[in-house]
């Protein structure tokens, strides 16, 4: 958390990611989440600040037309050989990222993931609305969350979550506690989806890759938001924070 902390002065529990506020920023943001946002910019000094600097700093670039870049990317997406929603909200949100990219500071050489080639990324589908998302976004009960990972290796597969009670519940597969067989590959979307309960407060996602079959049980929490691993094993981290609908 440190680490975050130091690549985003001033970043409050209740600010949006840099990665949300540039999707707002060019358009990408539709019904509640774009009032909530929106909502959220007229009290927050912090993250108005940041926006507008993020506009000054791509409008700064030679030649730099950032709603092309935006459309261009969209109308990709739109293809008929694209699958699944995702699809669009994806190019969104590569397109935001391109531009977030322009504004963040690379990080301190002290700070960073030290890399094992895990990743996870989720989707969250609201109200129809399929986005990206940022670990450290905000969540709601009721969200549905989708998918996708890194995998450096072939292994044995499970993604589960730490509650803030430390209490951990399946997300992928999630009618099984054994781990599933998985190939070495990049951008694996996953088949199955969840949907968040009830509770409120942080939670952290955690994508866990063994050499050997494993199963839930042989995971525990080990603090408030972090897991302890058995031997051969390895794990990539996707934070949450869940409020109230």
């Amino acid at each position: 958390m440190e680490a975050l902390e130091a690549l985003n002065p001033g970043r409050t529990e209740a600010c949006p990611s840099d990665l949300t506020l540039t999707l707002l920023d060019t358009g990408c943001l539709a019904g509640d989440e774009k009032d909530e946002v929106q909502a959220h910019l007229q009290t927050c000094a912090r993250c108005q600040g940041w926006l507008d600097g993020a506009k000054a700093d791509f409008a700064a670039i030679p030649g730099a037309e950032r709603d092309a870049m935006v459309d261009r990317l969209t109308a990709r997406a739109q293809r008929p050989r694209q699958r699944w929603p995702v699809a669009v909200a994806g190019a969104l949100a590569i397109a935001a990222a391109a531009l977030l990219l322009l504004h963040t500071p690379p990080p301190r050489p002290d700070v960073g993931l030290k890399g094992s080639g895990l990743d996870l990324r989720v989707y969250r589908e609201r109200a129809g609305h399929v986005a990206s998302t940022m670990s450290g976004d905000m969540f709601r009960p009721g969200d549905r969350l989708r998918f996708e990972v890194d995998v450096p290796s072939d292994g044995h597969m499970l993604v589960v979550g730490v509650e803030s009670d430390g209490d951990l519940f399946r997300c992928y597969p999630n009618d099984r506690d054994e781990s599933v067989p998985v190939e070495a590959g990049s951008g694996l979307l996953l088949s199955d989806a969840i949907e968040l309960d009830s509770s409120t407060g942080h939670e952290v996602l955690h994508l866990v890759v063994c050499d050997v079959p494993f199963s839930a049980h042989d995971l525990r929490a080990a603090g408030a938001r972090s897991l302890a691993l058995p031997p051969g094993c390895r794990a990539a981290a996707f934070e949450m924070v869940k409020g109230v609908r």
